[in-house]
């Protein structure tokens, strides 16, 4: 590995890791978007990222049904490939407005229990609330502009 891709890999792991993903699980999926070749077996990816074959499962378990990476088989080979998913950012920002969700519920559900109030002391909550719901409304717009600038061009 590169000394800028080893330095891509711990940054994007610790990103990931103050969204609660797990540090090996971050750098496995890190290491897939730098890595050349694109599909990586298990024996590869734990020695590029200095992880057990133990902690590369466990990696795989956590991101393939998330939708970050996919298993790839090839025709007379008998290892199973791994790499990024095509749709992985998708997946990515998906999680983000599942996690900003709960946030949203609860300040729905705060402002209603404390709706009797005067509206000078609901104020911040309300800000915080149109905030949170601004943020819920454009995760649906950003997937369907990246999806279209992603598709191919028929120029």
């Amino acid at each position: 590995m590169r000394p800028e891709e080893q330095q891509f890999v711990e940054r994007w792991s610790a990103i990931l890791a103050t969204e609660g993903l797990p540090p090996v699980a971050g750098r496995l999926w890190a290491w897939l978007l730098v890595c050349d070749p694109e599909e990586q077996t298990a024996e590869q990816l734990a020695e590029a990222i200095g992880a057990s074959r133990g902690a590369i499962s466990g990696a795989v378990r956590m991101l393939e049904p998330s939708g970050l990476i996919v298993r790839i088989h090839r025709r007379g080979d008998r290892k199973e490939y791994w790499r990024t998913s095509e749709d992985a950012v998708i997946h990515s920002i998906q999680a983000k407005q599942r996690a900003n969700r709960p946030s949203l519920a609860a300040l729905d559900s705060v402002i209603g229990a404390l709706g009797d109030r005067p509206p000078e002391s609901l104020a911040r909550l309300r800000q915080t609330q149109r905030l949170y719901q601004a943020l819920d409304d454009m995760f649906p717009a950003l997937i369907a502009q990246f999806a279209a600038d992603r598709a191919p061009r028929k120029d």
